[in-house]
């Protein structure tokens, strides 16, 4: 299987090439396998911009909101989440709970 230099985070990255390195992947495997990947570096992009400015900003007339990266953060998790278990990335073989396809 050919691997792509992506311009990922280090972090991304090591994920990307670590399933590149461990499975056998078809080619839209590797489109989700990509997406994977991207969703981490919006992870990791979401909690920077927590930690720079804090779980809590404040809005125009001076009142604490939420700050929108924590809802970016969560959304991205789910989303990783279930990309790696489209892939079959996890080593637990878990029954598939969802009807069947005619």
């Amino acid at each position: 299987m050919r691997k792509k230099k992506m311009f990922l985070y280090e972090e991304s990255q090591k994920f990307y090439d670590s399933v590149i390195a461990d499975f056998e992947l078809n080619e839209h495997h590797l489109k989700l396998l990509h997406l994977a990947a991207t969703t981490l570096d919006r992870i990791e992009q979401a909690r920077a911009e927590i930690k720079k400015r804090g779980a809590y900003i404040a809005d125009r007339y001076g009142n604490p909101k939420p700050n929108p990266a924590l809802k970016i953060e969560n959304e991205s998790k789910v989303i990783f989440a279930r990309l790696v278990r489209e892939l079959g990335l996890d080593d637990t073989s878990a029954p598939d709970t969802r009807i069947p396809r005619r």
